[in-house]
């Protein structure tokens, strides 16, 4: 079993759940809650996991700090079934 680094609230069954990444140095977030294992893997998924997480020991960025601005890798459509 991975690592815990963090918390979010689940969208499917509104509980606390953790927030792990797929391996060691993986770049893929996942949770895990009582409905089992949700690995949202496509670019939208992944950003809104970094947008509703609380990771351990990360502070919020500062809305100020335009260094601090997030880099978008690709344009992913809105709409689906989470609005991912």
């Amino acid at each position: 079993m991975n690592e815990t680094l963090g918390k979010i609230t689940c969208p499917i069954c509104g509980e606390s759940a953790d927030l792990r990444r797929c391996g060691r140095g993986a770049r893929t977030w996942y949770w895990v809650c009582q409905c089992g294992k949700i690995t949202p893997n496509l670019a939208g998924g992944q950003a809104w996991i970094m947008e509703h997480g609380r990771i351990f020991g990360r502070e919020p960025p500062d809305p100020d700090d335009p260094a601090k601005d997030p880099v978008e890798d690709e344009q992913v459509p809105k709409g689906g079934w989470l609005d991912w």
